[in-house]
């Protein structure tokens, strides 16, 4: 009777130690595959960003909180950095308005009005006439416009010789339900003093894809 009491013990043991044994291991495994799919997750960095918004034209936007801002005129704002040697812009952002709402459609307005805008210091000629890479662009708040490049041309004086150059980006977006009668539009742009190739295109993206009207 004794032995058969010490066999059951001895069974009845080995099946507890077993089920603890299963019981970590599975425990364990959920653990690393809760780890391995964690690992997978992608880390969002935000950047600290300050807020600007126009009170007369009612929209806002985000910017680098080590940049400034200077106003130039309620139309005409740009954000850069201050230096000993003056300000740096890094994007102007200009509202523009019609005389005449129906003078011409929108596109055509906005459109001729970047092309406007190409203008060089002195003694330099730039004549910008072609648009390319135009597509539709939606900031985060939903606000729909487009963003663009400027081709022109700039030589150092009317007769001398000329080269192509591209300008941009330029991001442009609807403002006509701020200027009642009248058709406007807000442009943000890479200065025309800073090539191309070394725009600050991040700070740019982040300008406009925070943009709200």
């Amino acid at each position: 009777m004794k032995n058969n009491n010490k066999k059951f013990l001895i069974t009845a043991l080995l099946i507890l130690a077993l089920g603890f044994f299963f019981l970590t291991r599975n425990q364990s495994e959920t653990k690393d595959e809760n780890t391995k799919e964690g690992d997978t997750n992608e880390v969002v960095v935000t950047e600290v960003t300050k807020t600007y918004v126009n009170e007369k034209y009612g929209y806002s936007f985000e910017y680098p909180k080590e940049y400034s801002i200077i106003e130039y005129s309620n139309s005409r704002i740009s954000v850069g950095q201050s230096t000993t040697s003056g300000f740096i812009s890094i994007a102007d952002i200009s509202v523009f308005e019609s005389q005449d709402e129906a003078a011409q459609s929108f596109e055509e307005f906005v459109l001729d009005q970047a092309r406007l805008s190409c203008t060089g210091p002195v003694g330099v000629v730039i004549s910008c006439v072609e648009i390319d890479g135009l597509r539709p662009f939606v900031s985060s708040s939903g606000e729909e416009g487009q963003k663009f490049f400027l081709i022109g041309e700039t030589g150092t004086s009317a007769n001398g010789p000329t080269k192509d150059i591209s300008y941009g980006p330029y991001y442009t977006f609807n403002l006509s339900k701020r200027t009642p009668n009248r058709m406007s539009f807000i442009m943000i742009n890479n200065p025309l003093s800073t090539p191309i190739d070394t725009a600050d295109t991040k700070t740019l993206d982040t300008i406009a894809l925070s943009l709200g009207i």
